[in-house]
């Protein structure tokens, strides 16, 4: 019998065992704790207290080769359950022992985190068994018939479900064909559309709460993203719970598996690259546990394993140990819960701005960034930061309103911190825009020089580089925001602006009123939050960020999200020093008054005057 490799870790970091075919025994360090089987142990999990009756592994893991051929692997508290080769196995995780159970001609096996049932669709029997494989009750059930192949067998509270395939009609369309538990009389139908079995990875169920199951499939709207959904068999009908953002490429070309942990309501989500089609160089394959009770952190943990492409992959687990097994070489990873990995929560609008960093620092550092989005939703976040709030440690502000954070001190000075001053004290360009009255805001997300025909081409739109150019000129000229100055509070350099756009609404260079020229930096911002207790670790991501954008870090963002190479920064402005919305909207207001007028020089220049005036008294308040 030929052994093979076991892969055994903590979440916080991956240990490699291997047993080779000699059956030498290769040891290395258990999970930590290592208690007493039986022995209770409190894991505090991304704060919830979460008791386990913890238990270890076995040292020496060995699974036989054939145990390739898996069609269905199942677990039963500490017992992990193998269908192959006209048999159902047991593996014990805690002895290490595996032996074959009973024969059967089945090719669906399930659980109900009690029993294990088998489905034998050319026998038209369903079986019950006891986990020492004691066969507890034989029924007959026909589902499948010459336009529907059963997929797939799940067990609920009441109900047998069968994920199907009705191949009636010119395209293939999945449904779950639903039976009572008690009577095996159908209790309904539920249709998926158009299917994507035999695309590998796109649609997987699995066994969920109740009477629901749980469905992960690819994003419509967005192929990097996967889609949770939970189907309710008895009210038939699906609702969406969440997202999660893939490996790489979401469902092209991957495997993905799942588990439901009932004991923190968490989703245990594994994607790896499919053998079935030619994987994508970026997808990393990786474990995930998403809540599927807590909005404001649904992907609560990521971890990554080796590169490797896979036919199939089964997740399960038990009290604090979860398990991983991949085919076609039947390989088993654990992770150990006593041990949660050390983690940072970032608030932003969208996490998937920053998938590539986040990804790679998780995996260089084993640190989780746990995300927290507020989308649209600005004022959520700062509720939470003037409330004092520590369960987010960076945050990103919101691009059109920046100066606000900037200046009410809601931000965690970076200056403090030797690593993060040193790296700002030696970047020209993300030092200036970086600085505020001898202190660092925040670590710079990228930046743009937006004074060029590449952002604003000579088009004769709304935005053609002419009248563009002429705004920002002006804005750069007379508005200092950080400072509280406006140096044209009776809005005569405002109305020349006006006269241009009234005149030219297609744009002119050849008659820009402030030169045809400016230099413009234009950023985001991940900031620290002052009421954050997890510094060490905010920090350690601020100056992972700032490495891959400086470009210390190659290989993780493209060149032209990296900052720019300043050598002086004579004739540049930043923009969020002149531009904000709160300062800025009576000048905006008053380039569309403009252009709806008559166009005579005392309307314009009363426009003008009435701006400079709201524009002038915002500042002093």
């Amino acid at each position: 019998m030929r052994y093979v490799k076991i892969i055994a870790a903590a979440l916080a970091a991956l240990m490699l065992f291997g047993c080779g075919a000699n059956e030498k025994s290769v040891t290395g360090r258990r999970p930590k704790p290592t208690p007493t089987v039986g022995q209770a142990v409190e894991s505090s999990l991304f704060g919830k207290s979460v008791s386990y009756d913890a238990f270890s592994p076995a040292e020496v893991i060995s699974l036989p080769q054939e145990a390739n051929e898996a069609a269905e692997v199942v677990q039963i508290e500490k017992s992990l359950y193998f269908l192959y080769g006209g048999s159902v196995h047991r593996f014990e995780l805690e002895t290490g022992g595996f032996e074959k159970l009973f024969d059967t001609d089945a090719g669906f096996l399930a659980d109900d985190g009690e029993n294990l049932y088998t489905y034998s669709a050319g026998g038209e029997s369903i079986c019950e068994y006891s986990p020492a494989g004691e066969m507890l009750s034989q029924r007959t059930l026909r589902v499948e018939d010459e336009n529907t192949e059963v997929r797939k067998l799940i067990v609920t509270d009441s109900f047998f479900s069968f994920v199907c395939l009705d191949k009636s009609g010119e395209i293939s369309v999945a449904e779950h064909l639903i039976y009572d538990r008690e009577t095996l009389e159908s209790a309904g139908k539920i249709s998926e559309g158009e299917s994507y079995f035999d695309a590998s990875g796109y649609k997987v169920f699995g066994r969920y709460k109740g009477d629901s199951i749980l469905k992960i499939e690819e994003s419509l709207m967005d192929s990097r993203f996967m889609n949770i959904c939970e189907i309710d068999l008895a009210g038939q009908k699906t609702e969406q719970l969440g997202s999660i953002e893939a490996g790489g490429r979401g469902g092209i070309g991957s495997e993905t598996a799942f588990s439901y942990r009932e004991k923190t309501d968490t989703l245990l989500v594994f994607s790896a690259p499919s053998t079935r089609t030619t994987p994508f160089e970026d997808y990393t394959p990786f474990l995930c546990e998403c809540s599927l009770s807590d909005p404001d952190n649904v992907v609560l943990k990521r971890y990554y394993l080796d590169a490797q492409a896979i036919d199939h992959a089964f997740v399960s687990e038990y009290e604090n140990i979860v398990s991983i097994i991949t085919l076609p070489e039947p390989v088993l990873n654990f992770y150990d819960y006593l041990n949660p990995p050390e983690s940072v929560t970032l608030a932003c609008s969208t996490a998937g701005s920053y998938a590539d960093i986040i990804k790679n620092f998780e995996k260089d550092t084993g640190v989780t960034v746990k995300t927290v989005s507020y989308g649209t939703d600005w004022q959520r976040l700062d509720v939470k930061l003037m409330a004092g709030d520590r369960d987010f440690d960076l945050f990103e502000p919101v691009y059109m309103h920046q100066h606000k954070y900037f200046f009410s001190g809601m931000f965690e000075d970076l200056s403090q911190y030797e690593g993060l001053k040193k790296r700002l004290d030696g970047n020209l360009a993300a030092s200036f825009v970086s600085s505020l009255d001898g202190k660092y805001i925040g670590i710079p997300t990228g930046m743009q020089n937006i004074g060029t025909k590449e952002v604003y081409p000579e088009d004769g739109s709304q935005w053609t580089y002419s009248i563009a150019i002429s705004k920002q000129l002006y804005l750069a000229r007379n508005l200092d925001i950080a400072e509280g100055i406006y140096r044209d509070p009776d809005g005569s350099e405002l109305y020349k602006l006006l006269r241009f756009i009234y005149d030219n609404p297609e744009g002119n260079e050849s008659k820009m009123p402030f030169g045809d020229k400016i230099n413009v930096l234009s950023n985001g911002f991940i900031l620290m939050n002052p009421s954050g207790t997890n510094k060490e670790n905010a920090v350690r991501f601020l100056e992972y960020m700032f490495d891959v954008l400086s470009g210390g870090v190659e290989g993780v963002v493209p060149k032209d999200r990296q900052y720019m190479n300043l050598e002086t920064t004579d004739g540049w402005y930043v923009y969020w020093r002149y531009f904000a919305a709160d300062y800025t909207e009576p000048i905006t207001g008053a380039y569309a008054a403009a252009l709806r007028s008559d166009g005579k020089s005392g309307t314009l220049k009363q426009i003008a005057r009435e701006a400079a005036a709201e524009v002038k008294m915002r500042l002093e308040e």
